[in-house]
C-alpha cells in the first residue's frame, strides 16, 4: 500500500500523484509476478482516472526495468476499469485504505484508545508493506512502525 499526507507531491496534481502511486504499486507486482504472462490491474471507476490508464502500462513496464536495472520479460498488464461495487475485492482495498488514511491523520498514533490507531491494527496484518511517498517505507510485515 503506497500512501501520500498531501494533494500534492514534487509539485505534481493530484491525478499525477494518484498515476505515479499506481505506477509504483503496478511495477513492484511486474516484478514480483514476472514468472507470469499477464497481470491484470483493476480500478474503480472514476472519470478522472480514465485519461491515466492509456500511458499507465507503459510507465509501470519502465519503472520496473529500471528498478531491476536490466532488461527482462515482464508480464503483459491487462488494464480494466470496474463499476463502483461490482468487484467486491476493491470494496476491501477502500477499507484498507480509509483505516490507514486515518491512522495517518492522526499522526501515527500509538494510543491504543485511539480509533485511528485500533482500525489500522485490525488491518496492519494484512498489509505487506506500507510505503509512503514522502517518507518511504512506514512498516512491513517483516518491520514494525517506526514513524516518519
Amino acid at each position: 500500500m503506497i500512501a501520500t499526507r498531501q494533494h500534492s507531491y514534487r509539485g505534481l496534481t493530484e491525478p499525477q500523484v494518484i498515476s505515479e502511486m499506481y505506477e509504483t504499486i503496478i511495477a513492484d507486482n511486474l516484478i514480483r509476478y514476472r514468472d507470469q504472462a499477464a497481470l491484470t490491474v483493476c480500478i474503480e471507476e472514476n472519470d478522472a482516472l480514465r485519461p491515466m490508464l492509456r500511458n499507465l502500462p507503459r510507465f509501470a513496464t519502465f519503472r520496473a526495468l529500471v528498478k531491476l536495472n536490466t532488461i527482462a520479460k515482464l508480464p503483459q498488464i491487462r488494464m480494466e476499469m470496474a463499476k463502483k461495487g461490482s468487484v467486491l475485492s476493491l470494496a476491501i482495498a477502500d477499507y484498507a485504505m480509509l483505516a490507514t488514511s486515518r491512522w495517518i491523520s492522526s499522526s501515527f498514533t500509538t494510543d491504543p484508545d485511539s480509533r485511528a490507531y485500533r482500525g489500522y491494527r485490525e488491518i496492519a496484518p494484512s498489509i505487506s508493506l506500507l510505503q509512503s511517498l514522502e517518507d518511504g517505507k512506514l512498516a512491513s510485515r517483516k518491520m514494525s512502525f517506526e514513524g516518519p
